[in-house]
C-alpha cells in the first residue's frame, strides 16, 4: 500500500510540480496474490486532475507481470485556513 500511495504522489508532483501539497484522502486496495520476500514494481496513472483533488488508480506487479493488487486513490489540496 506504501509503495501504491508513492507512486500516485510522485505521479501528482509530476503533473503539478515539486511544491504541490496533495495529501492522500482515500485509498482502497484490493488484494490479489501475495509477495513475501520478492521483488515487484508499482506504477501509478492519474485519471482525474481537479483544482483540488486528484483521482487516480495504482497496479503493484510481480517481476513476472502478475498483478498483486490493485488500488485507487484520492488525493486532496489542503485550503488555506480563514
Amino acid at each position: 500500500m506504501t509503495a501504491a500511495d508513492v507512486a500516485m504522489w510522485l505521479a501528482i508532483k509530476t503533473l503539478r510540480g515539486l511544491d504541490d501539497p496533495s495529501v492522500t484522502s482515500q485509498m482502497q486496495t484490493h488484494f490479489l496474490r501475495s509477495v513475501s520476500r520478492e521483488g515487484f514494481t508499482c506504477k501509478a496513472v492519474v485519471r482525474s486532475l481537479g483544482r483540488r483533488t486528484a483521482f487516480g488508480a495504482a497496479e503493484c506487479l510481480s517481476l513476472e507481470g502478475q498483478l498483486l493488487a490493485h488500488h485507487t486513490l484520492t488525493y486532496v489540496t489542503p485550503g488555506r485556513p480563514s
